[in-house]
C-alpha cells in the first residue's frame, strides 16, 4: 500500500515537471 501511494506520487511529481518544462520550452518531443 505505501509503496503504490510513493510510485503513485513520483508518477505525478514526474508528468507535473516534465508538462511545465515543455511548456516552458515549448519543444516537441
Amino acid at each position: 500500500m505505501g509503496e503504490y501511494l510513493v510510485t503513485t506520487l513520483q508518477s505525478l511529481l514526474r508528468n507535473r515537471q516534465d508538462i511545465s518544462s515543455n511548456d516552458s520550452s515549448s519543444s516537441p518531443k
